[in-house]
């Protein structure tokens, strides 16, 4: 039965694959079709005055992501896996939207594996003007949906609450954009402790710094992100995480993305040495992406 059961899930998690690449593919049908279609109206008459075109209230975010570790090929430790996702948003009015999404993972070398990671509903508001920066407050829903955590760990279910603050600043007589976001989150489990009988995480707190600057059709970035979370014993693990990428807008709805991330604990194995590092020969990743908005 045990096998049966795994052969069944295996497969539809196949399917969601194939349904993500497919729906990925289409998408990039759709955005080279609105590429010509935008080309061909340049050549008619604009659109009279009295004729007010219709803002969707719906758009698609597909988004597909390859990264690797810095091992060789030929070590046991290299691995290369593949990111898909589809992201719906909803305009419930004119300050809150609804959105989720769907996100499958695949690992392309170790085991081949293929599985369907847990699933966010996040409602967010329109920002709100401050003096100089804008708020931007959002709630998300975690469901479990991806089966490991939802077995080996009994997740049930998350709750956050946050908001991003963001300004622009002027470093070296350049301007870029930054912005500040905090995170607190509850994680619902059956169990305070897990399979292998480690205690599961409830609360988490986390931090997160990014800088970009938009030079035309290119975009730079880098993030630090720094978080806390507690067990259901009141133990505190500290994690960071690092990134840098480089954006290519190749039309306004389609985007590629280079870059390298690192994350881990940020102390060492005695607690208090500092093990926080923007590159990390053993943890550093190195990603390329392709995101199409549709409308």
């Amino acid at each position: 039965m045990g096998q049966a059961g795994s052969k069944s899930r295996v497969t539809l998690e196949g399917v969601l694959l194939a349904l993500l690449i497919n729906v990925f593919s289409a998408s990039v049908m759709a955005a080279n079709q609105s590429v010509l279609s935008n080309t061909a109206s340049t050549n008619k008459q604009s659109i009279p005055k009295n004729k007010k075109s219709k803002t969707s209230t719906v758009e698609f975010i597909s988004s597909m992501l390859t990264s690797t570790n810095m091992y060789k090929p030929s070590s046991l430790d290299h691995f290369i896996s593949l990111d898909l996702s589809l992201t719906g948003r909803f305009a419930l009015n004119k300050l809150y939207k609804l959105s989720t999404s769907v996100n499958v993972n695949h690992d392309l070398k170790l085991n081949r594996s293929t599985s369907l990671l847990d699933t966010p509903v996040v409602l967010s508001r329109q920002p709100i003007k401050l003096k100089g920066s804008k708020f931007s407050p959002r709630y998300i829903l975690t469901l479990p949906t991806n089966e490991l955590n939802r077995i080996n760990n009994t997740f049930r279910c998350s709750l956050a609450a946050g908001g991003t603050l963001s300004t622009t600043v002027t470093v070296a007589n350049f301007s870029f954009d930054a912005s500040y976001t905090l995170t607190a989150k509850k994680n619902f489990h059956q169990f305070k402790r897990n399979n292998t009988n480690s205690p599961n995480k409830e609360y988490s707190l986390g931090n997160t710094v990014s800088l970009s600057k938009a030079l035309k059709i290119f975009s730079f970035s880098i993030s630090a992100s720094y978080a806390n979370s507690w067990d259901y014993f009141n133990n505190i693990t500290p994690v960071f995480s690092v990134s840098e990428s480089i954006d290519y807008q190749i039309n306004k709805n389609t985007s590629l993305s280079f870059g390298h991330a690192n994350s881990g604990g940020a102390l060492d194995y005695d607690g208090v040495t500092n093990n926080i590092e923007v590159f990390n020969k053993k943890s550093s990743q190195v990603f390329v992406g392709l995101t199409i908005l549709n409308k």
